[in-house]
């Protein structure tokens, strides 16, 4: 009797087995050379919640997959956190951004998806449970500014480490702009960037050649030429994206100063870090911050001066805020670096994710 039970319970260990096999799709899609590079992010500063992620690119020369799990430190942002991936195919045409949390995508032109970090923009646009300020363009309050001062300079220190296995150099640049106000008063940004680069030796070569094909593919492909992409990649351009904005829009070929600058550095990229600083002097009156005197109207005028006032602390915060805070600080750093075979299905849509838009 007793062997009967354990026979018995065999095949039903058995068949949980089979069953579960069976359950799971085999990815039978072909494999083929592909460059894996895997690296870690995180970005804080006065004008951002603290989050941080990982990130692993796979490139081939007509298509990038880039899988990046993101999470914020703050409790209350953590609704925020995303496990998502953008796949650009440069024989398609195409861009698929997908949301493996709400198994959904998006397709759109090469240039045309909305990024992770811009839909983070919009997120935040609806909700004020962050503590941080909030940049204001000189558009948006209303300055009329000049750009007054507008001087970069990099630097090859001559300093080398070992970054995964990989020898890099250092560079660093130093971008310090100031606006001058009609009243003649000054703002006063820094941006301080600090790369380490490498020269891909024979192990690498592959690697660092398949993503320079992809990447000269892209712009060539959206008419773009930026050297900011090159060497910080989209999300870093855009976590600067308000300062130099205002750059643009005040003095373009001043901001072209500064990316030919930039394309000056040399190598790969294996470790980025960004500080943004400034001194707000300029435009005092636009951003000076409104009176927060609670009236003796209804509850509801009484809730609107409550709302009002929140908003004055955030403005005045804005202006006598400690200037020793960097505005955004943004570090990256390559963890590995190697060419695999990797198959088709990582450069496509899940099958059974939903179609959530088509731009």
């Amino acid at each position: 009797m007793k062997n009967t039970r354990l026979n018995a319970l065999a095949v039903i260990g058995c068949c949980t087995v089979l069953t579960a096999c069976a359950g799971k799709t085999v990815d039978t899609t072909p494999a083929y050379p592909t460059a894996v590079v895997e690296a870690k992010f995180s970005v804080n500063g006065r004008f951002v919640p603290d989050f941080s992620g990982v990130q692993t690119v796979y490139t081939r020369s007509d298509m990038r997959s880039l899988k990046q799990k993101t999470e914020f430190d703050s409790f209350v942002m953590r609704w925020l956190n995303s496990d998502v991936q953008d796949i650009f195919r440069l024989d398609k045409n195409l861009v698929w951004q997908v949301d493996f949390d709400n198994e959904t995508y998006q397709e759109c032109s090469l240039t045309g998806c909305i990024s992770g970090l811009d839909a983070w923009n919009e997120k935040m646009q609806s909700s004020e449970e962050d503590d941080t300020e909030d940049y204001e363009s000189y558009d948006e309050l209303d300055c009329k500014v000049e750009l007054v001062r507008n001087d970069t300079e990099v630097k090859a220190t001559g300093k080398t480490r070992v970054i995964s296995g990989m020898e890099a150099k250092e560079y660093t640049l130093d971008w310090i702009t100031e606006f001058q106000d009609t009243a003649r008063r000054k703002d006063k940004s820094t941006v301080s960037f600090v790369f380490w680069t490498t020269d891909p030796d024979e192990s690498k070569e592959s690697v660092w050649r398949t993503h320079r094909e992809f990447t000269e593919g892209y712009l060539k492909a959206t008419e773009a030429n930026d050297p900011m992409i090159r060497l910080l990649g989209k999300e870093g351009v855009r976590a600067l994206s308000a300062f130099t904005g205002d750059i643009k829009r005040t003095d373009a070929e001043e901001f072209n100063d500064f990316t030919r600058s930039l394309a000056k550095i040399e190598g790969y990229p294996l470790s980025i870090k960004v500080e943004w600083y400034s001194e707000t002097n300029a435009c005092q009156e636009a951003r000076a911050p409104k009176s927060t005197t609670v009236s003796g109207g209804s509850i509801e005028d009484q809730a609107m001066d409550v709302v009002g006032g929140f908003f004055s602390k955030q403005a005045e915060k804005l202006v006598t805020g400690d200037k020793t805070d960097p505005n955004v600080r943004y570090i990256y750093e390559v963890t590995s670096a190697a060419e695999k075979p990797i198959r088709d299905s990582q450069f496509a849509v899940p099958a059974d994710f939903t179609l959530q838009n088509r731009q």
